[in-house]
């Protein structure tokens, strides 16, 4: 048995040093917690993303995506005549010159 006597406040001391060093080390913890766990999400959702493209990309047939492609080419080459056209009309009506020169 040991003789030594604690007193009330050196007690009071240790117990509020163990409260404090376990907040710490959570406060220590926390950013390696974090980390391993934003990894584990973003790496599944990024592995199911990857999956369901290729899924997605085996349903798809080859003359579906032709097609889309050409319809879209059309429509952009369409739009681009006419905003040449708006350009051009534009500028007649503000007074520019738009003539070639010789």
């Amino acid at each position: 048995m040991s003789n030594v006597r604690h007193r009330s406040s050196d007690v009071q001391k240790i117990n509020i040093f163990k409260n404090y060093t376990g907040i710490i080390w959570v406060m220590d913890s926390f950013p390696v917690i974090f980390i391993i766990f934003k990894i584990a999400v973003l790496g599944t959702g990024m592995f199911f993303a990857v999956k369901w493209h290729y899924d997605q990309d085996k349903k798809a047939r080859k003359g579906d995506v032709l097609t889309a492609v050409g319809k879209i080419s059309a429509i952009l080459a369409l739009l681009l005549v006419g905003l040449l056209f708006a350009t051009f009309k534009l500028a007649s009506l503000l007074g520019l010159d738009m003539q070639l020169a010789q």
